[in-house]
């Protein structure tokens, strides 16, 4: 909430707001990984990370690599990014992998 408020006194470039839209999310996907994490016994063995975790991961860093590609084609296209629309292309990186995250500590 706070970032979405510093966004709105931002007059900047469309690169800003990714990631102000990045650093409002990724506490909240990051808390409930580790929730999932928290889950491994630790034994002392080589124990793998659960399936959930290695997915959220990995969609989360698909959506982080896909949202910047975008960020910063879009407006070599001619489409004119404001500082809103890239401040949900940032949160809409970490969404998924928070669903999934959530879904599996549920």
């Amino acid at each position: 909430m706070a970032t979405g408020g510093v966004l709105l006194y931002w007059e900047a470039a469309a690169g800003p707001g990714w990631y102000l839209g990045l650093a409002s999310l990724a506490p909240a996907w990051l808390w409930v990984l580790l929730g999932l994490i928290d889950r491994v016994p630790i034994d002392g063995s080589d124990a793998p990370l659960p399936p959930p975790v290695i997915l959220s991961s990995t969609v989360v860093l698909l959506g982080v690599i896909l949202t910047d590609v975008l960020n910063r084609r879009l407006p070599r296209w001619g489409f004119n990014l404001g500082p809103k629309f890239s401040y949900v292309l940032g949160v809409m990186a970490l969404v998924p992998g928070w669903f999934i995250a959530l879904w599996a500590i549920a």
